[in-house]
């Protein structure tokens, strides 16, 4: 009788133990998912601060980026959180218009951070002289409670 049971007892373990790694296997499955979902999810977050600039909706801007934010501009400028957010709020820069180009790419590198290369056609005034430029943008963004926040961001003239 003792024997039986040991017996079973060596089925259940053995069952519970295909049953862990059967889990093992769809939670990888689903972090690829996960993955095509979370890149969705920051494009969406970068439609979005691309709009609150040329919306110049502070509030939106001081969500979507990080405290510790550093814009390089064509032009050499550079901007933190709060240059940006003065700059948009004053009118001292105004984004008229924003296009992004089809060709992007976007590499996420772990849960959270990810590197967005993207084109952007962009229009506005900056100190009361309208520019227009063509740049290619290399973009760090940064997973902080479930929010993408941009952290960097480099542009260079593609013409």
């Amino acid at each position: 009788m003792k024997l039986r049971y040991f017996f079973i007892i060596i089925f259940l373990l053995q069952a519970l133990e295909l049953f862990a790694q059967k889990e093992t296997v769809d939670g990888e499955v689903a972090s690829v998912k996960s993955e095509k979902q979370e890149a969705t999810l920051l494009m969406e977050t970068i439609q979005r601060f691309d709009n609150a600039l040329m919306q110049r909706n502070v509030e939106e801007l001081n969500r979507l980026v990080a405290d510790k934010l550093k814009m390089v501009h064509s032009n050499g400028m550079v901007e933190t959180k709060a240059t940006l957010l003065g700059n948009i709020q004053s009118k001292k820069l105004v984004y008229e218009s924003i296009e992004q180009g089809k060709n992007y790419e976007v590499q996420l590198q772990g849960k959270n951070k990810a590197v967005v290369q993207r084109s952007l056609d962009v229009r506005g005034i900056l100190e009361s002289k309208e520019f227009s430029v063509k740049l290619n943008t290399r973009e760090e963004w940064i997973l902080e409670e479930n929010n993408w926040k941009l952290v960097k961001r480099e542009s260079k003239n593609r013409e």
